[in-house]
Parts: structure tokens; C-alpha cells; sequence
């Protein structure tokens, strides 16, 4: 209830202030679409004011300080598509008005982050994982979301980010067909994930190209060895960009 509480309490993306703090991140950093993201409801932005939970994960910073720089807001699910975490995510620079410029100008300002994401304090993401609308409808057994079917594909990505880039970027790359995204973080992909992918679905993963992406793109591709089709490609940000591997 405290999760869905402050779920509810988070800001659109593409609203002002911190909310337009994050979106011009988003936007000038990683080549995403606020606006489209804000319609598919992926990320909010954390309120300014709120009795907040003790299991906020301030990190030693104080808790002006932590919502400054964990602007961003990522639900993570069940098996069953409950509800049962969120990621908090950093928004490591911002622009801010450069004093030294005549004209005044914008420059980008870094901010150190010790951890780019975060979870609750004591929670565990073995079995979790951030989805996109029609990768939850499929969590809960469901084959559409508001009337418009899912196309028989998967894809899985890596993390908040990777989720955004691949579900905005859908009609760019996939001329309009409607995949279901799921992202895995932390050991998070399980049988009981892998369960609710129907038999005969193309499945790709798009995980970092590293030891972790590698150990996720085969715990996906064991799980669904027979039932599936399972191929690997690059991360979303470089789809068309000799994609696939």
C-alpha cells in the first residue's frame, strides 16, 4: 500500500519543474522522448513534499540532497504483475546558467552519484521486473492493452533506461508493431517470469554487452529454450547501428 501510495503521488514526466529537470535529462542526455514516455507511463518523477517512507534509500545524503538527485520514479512487478517495488533512478546532470558566460548561457552541470539506481532499503529484486504496458498486460494474462493487441514479440532489456529507449523508440524501429518490454536488473529474471511467455513468442534480448548483460541474455534464453524464439541483439540505443549480433 505505501508503494502504490507514493506510486499515485509521482508527477508526469513531461510537467514542470523537477519533472521538466528530468525530461530535459532524458531528452539532451539519453536521446529520449519525455512525452512519449510520459503516455506510456513507464517513469514519474518523485513529488517535492510527502510523508516518505522509512524505506526511502538515502544513501547518507540527507533527504533534500537524495530527492535532488533520484528524481526518477520505475515500478517493478511481479510474476503476477503486482506491484511490488520501485526504482529510484539518478538524474546525474542537470543545466543550470553558466555566470561566467557574457551572454548568460546554459551549461551542463555533472553531479557525483555514487549508485545510478536504487532500490527500497531491504528489498530484494529476484523476481522482479520493470515492464512496459504490454509486457505488464502480459504479467497478468492479458493479450492487449486499451484495445490494441500485442504483436507476438518480446523484447528484454536492461534496466529503467534500456526500457524507456526500447518501448519509445517501438513505432521508430518496429514500424509501429506493438511488442511487450520487460527490463531484468539484478538476477531478477526467474521461471516464474519466464512462465508468463507464451509458447511460440519472439523473444529478443537486449542487454548490456558485459558479464551481467551476458549472464541475463542466457538465464532468458534457458528459460525459454524450446518453447521460444529466442534471439540476442545490442542495446536499444544502438538499434540500426549493426544491430543485431
Amino acid at each position: 500500500e505505501e508503494l502504490a501510495a507514493l506510486w499515485a503521488a509521482c508527477r508526469p514526466l513531461n510537467g514542470p519543474g523537477c519533472a521538466a529537470v528530468a525530461g530535459d535529462w532524458l531528452r539532451e542526455v539519453r536521446g529520449l522522448d519525455p512525452e512519449a514516455l510520459a503516455d506510456l507511463d513507464l517513469v514519474r518523477v518523485l513529488p517535492d513534499v510527502y510523508p516518505w517512507p522509512r524505506w526511502l534509500p538515502l544513501v547518507g545524503l540527507d533527504r533534500g540532497a537524495w530527492l535532488a538527485l533520484y528524481r526518477l520514479a520505475a515500478p517493478m512487478y511481479d510474476a503476477a504483475g503486482e506491484l511490488r517495488a520501485l526504482r529510484f533512478r539518478a538524474v546525474d546532470r542537470v543545466r543550470e546558467l553558466d555566470p561566467d558566460a557574457d551572454p548568460p548561457r546554459l551549461r551542463w552541470r555533472v553531479l557525483p552519484v555514487a549508485r545510478k539506481a536504487l532500490a527500497p532499503r531491504g528489498a530484494r529484486l529476484a523476481g522482479l521486473v520493470l515492464a512496459d504496458p504490454w509486457g505488464l498486460a502480459l504479467l497478468r494474462g492479458a493479450r492487449e492493452v486499451d484495445g490494441v493487441p500485442w504483436d507476438g514479440a518480446v523484447l528484454v532489456a536492461e534496466g529503467e533506461i534500456d526500457l524507456c529507449a526500447a518501448t519509445s523508440s517501438a513505432g521508430r524501429f518496429r514500424g509501429g508493431a506493438t511488442f511487450a518490454a520487460l527490463a531484468v536488473v539484478a538476477g531478477s529474471w526467474t521461471p516464474a517470469i519466464a512462465a508468463r511467455i507464451p509458447d511460440g513468442a519472439r523473444v529478443t534480448v537486449a542487454t548490456d554487452a558485459d558479464a551481467a548483460g551476458d549472464g541475463y541474455a542466457e538465464a532468458v534464453r534457458a528459460s525459454l529454450a524450446g518453447r521460444c524464439n529466442v534471439r540476442r541483439m545490442a542495446r536499444p540505443e544502438t538499434w540500426g547501428i549493426n544491430a543485431e549480433r
